[in-house]
């Protein structure tokens, strides 16, 4: 187990313009604005996902699964923390969209979300700026996961 405790932070708001792509943006604003340890919420839409799903049992990303159509971000949820010196995000989605195919019917899709064209985003980063979390490699999940903290 990991635990760390931020003493110090501050909170960026992004308004995201239409074609951006959602992880180029964000990580843009995180090297401007130095931020190394954040948490990541948001709302908006999307015109493009990739969404995928770990498979526990064989320790990979099962194919992504790529959507074109009008979206609505019900929910991003994620973080920012260190990858090989540079920053990483690590962000989940919740989407809906109308199925057309289907009398109109409403669906919702989420998971891991690899990449997005925003409609509309705005975005919130709670940064930590005490604190830096390293990702490394998690033999037993076979993921990378935080795995050192450095405070002050």
């Amino acid at each position: 187990m990991l635990v760390a405790e931020s003493h110090r932070g501050r909170t960026l708001l992004l308004r995201l313009d239409r074609k951006d792509l959602l992880h180029d943006r964000i990580l843009a604003v995180c090297r401007e604005r130095g931020v190394r340890c954040a948490r990541v919420t948001g709302l908006g839409a999307f015109e493009e996902a990739e969404l995928v799903e770990y498979d526990q049992a064989k320790k990979v990303y099962k194919p992504a699964q790529s959507f074109r159509a009008a979206m609505e971000l019900l929910s991003l949820q994620g973080n920012v923390s260190e990858k090989d010196g540079q920053p990483f995000i690590h962000l989940h989605a919740a989407v809906s969209r109308e199925r057309e195919d289907q009398a109109r019917r409403v669906e919702v899709l989420g998971g891991h979300l690899n990449r997005a064209v925003v409609f509309a985003a705005e975005i919130t980063l709670d940064c930590y700026d005490d604190l830096r979390l390293h990702r490394l490699p998690d033999e037993p999940t076979g993921l990378s996961l935080w795995g050192r903290c450095e405070e002050g």
